[in-house]
Order: structure tokens, then C-alpha cells, then sequence
């Protein structure tokens, strides 16, 4: 679970890269660059990308879990009816037996 929670998040992260890059690429050409990009405007950025990229895993656990939670009740689910199947076989054999 460890290695598909960290593709997901390298996947999310070079997704989040690959649409700023398009972004740059329609922008104004780097001579005409205002000059409120800054390394603290790039920071920013980055924050955002990995706070975009922290909220995308949670929300993948999240999933994970509730997917392992209902799997895990369909199988107890699943575990009852095979006792009570079990319980009534017994009965039924006892029955036969006397």
C-alpha cells in the first residue's frame, strides 16, 4: 500500500508540475516577466503544490481505508452466513443421527 500511496503522490506531483510548465509556456516571454515573481513567490508555489499533493494522499487513504472497511465487513458478513449454514448442517445431521 506504501509504494501505490507514494506513485500516486509522484504522480500527483509531476501532474501539478506539468500544468505549470504549460502556464509558463503561455505566459509573456521571461524579458517581460513582472517582477512579482520572486524565490518567496516560488516557495509559495511549492507550499501549495505540496499541500495540493498532502491533501490528495489523505483523501486516497481515506479511500483506502473505507475500501479495506467494506471489504472487511463483507467478509464477516460472508463469515456469519457460513456459521449459521454450519450450525443448521449440524443440527440437520443430528437429526439423522438419532
Amino acid at each position: 500500500m506504501k509504494k501505490i500511496f507514494a506513485i500516486i503522490a509522484l504522480a500527483g506531483f509531476m501532474a501539478s508540475c506539468g500544468d505549470a510548465k504549460k502556464e509558463e509556456t503561455t505566459e509573456t516571454p521571461a524579458a517581460e516577466t513582472p517582477a512579482t515573481e520572486t524565490p518567496a513567490a516560488d516557495a509559495n508555489t511549492m507550499s501549495n503544490m505540496a499541500d495540493s499533493a498532502s491533501k490528495m494522499m489523505g483523501n486516497a487513504a481515506d479511500t483506502a481505508n473505507k475500501m479495506l472497511n467494506n471489504a472487511a465487513d463483507a467478509a464477516g458478513k460472508a463469515a456469519e452466513k457460513v456459521e449459521k449454514a454450519a450450525e443448521k448442517v449440524e443440527k440437520a445431521a443430528e437429526k439423522v443421527a438419532h
